[in-house]
């Protein structure tokens, strides 16, 4: 479980972001987990459903992101401002708080205004979050992100091959950014595939995992409480 004394969104604030055709993630944060997957096909709504939380529980309570991918590539400042131009998303962050994006600068991540022109009229002081690549995420060690609350890490499962000691990596950008703090980890995949080490570490038998189901696994050596769901299908059909 997480920290007794973090603060939750109430089920009102969750419905804002749900419909009848999406994701709908209420049932996982509401269990209160700090480590947390949700896989499933892509484009069923997860990520935004899960990046939509953060953004709320930032405004509302200050907790920032850690944003994480699995190269350096992928961690420019082009690169994670393009990660926050999906349609839905910049029109509930219009509709919602009044932003029109996020701008990213040394990897750290700032909402905006802009106005007809595109230019900015007003720029959130404070930052959102930072983004972290576990490629060179030992360059990252003995530096301090005490401000990052929720980890992001988009799709984590790859057919594309893992970094060599992926899960060592993992692990020590965990350390990096929490230390002795507690804190919530999401981890978004739009596919199932057997050899994911996060599974395996965490005990977690894929062959066993249904399909709109929602199964709890507790980790007793290290005391981690892990919940993934496997997301059913959505409403929503690509006749393509």
């Amino acid at each position: 479980m997480l920290d007794d004394n973090r603060k939750y969104l109430s089920l009102k604030q969750l419905n804002t972001i749900n419909d009848e055709v999406h994701y709908c993630g209420n049932d996982i944060y509401l269990a209160r987990s700090e480590w947390v997957s949700c896989v499933g096909q892509r484009s069923n709504g997860k990520s935004f459903w899960w990046l939509a939380i953060m953004v709320m529980e930032f405004f509302e309570f200050g907790y920032h992101i850690g944003y994480v991918r699995r190269q350096k590539e992928e961690v420019t400042n082009a690169g994670i401002e393009e990660y926050f131009q999906d349609e839905n998303f910049l029109k509930w962050l219009k509709d919602t708080y009044g932003f029109d994006g996020v701008i990213c600068k040394e990897k750290y991540m700032y909402f905006v205004a802009y106005d007809e022109n595109e230019k900015i009229i007003k720029e959130q002081t404070t930052k959102f979050g930072k983004a972290f690549a576990l490629s060179t995420s030992r360059s990252n060690k003995s530096l301090h992100y005490d401000f990052v609350e929720n980890i992001l890490f988009e799709e984590f499962i790859t057919d594309g091959g893992y970094l060599a000691n992926e899960w060592k990596r993992w692990n020590n950008l965990m350390s990096t950014v929490y230390r002795d703090r507690q804190g919530r980890v999401i981890l978004i995949g739009n596919t199932i595939e057997r050899n994911c080490p996060y599974f395996r570490e965490m005990g977690v038998n894929i062959l066993k995992l249904k399909q709109g189901t929602i199964s709890h696994f507790y980790d007793d050596k290290d005391n981690i409480d892990f919940i993934v769901e496997y997301t059913g299908e959505t409403q929503q059909k690509n006749k393509m």
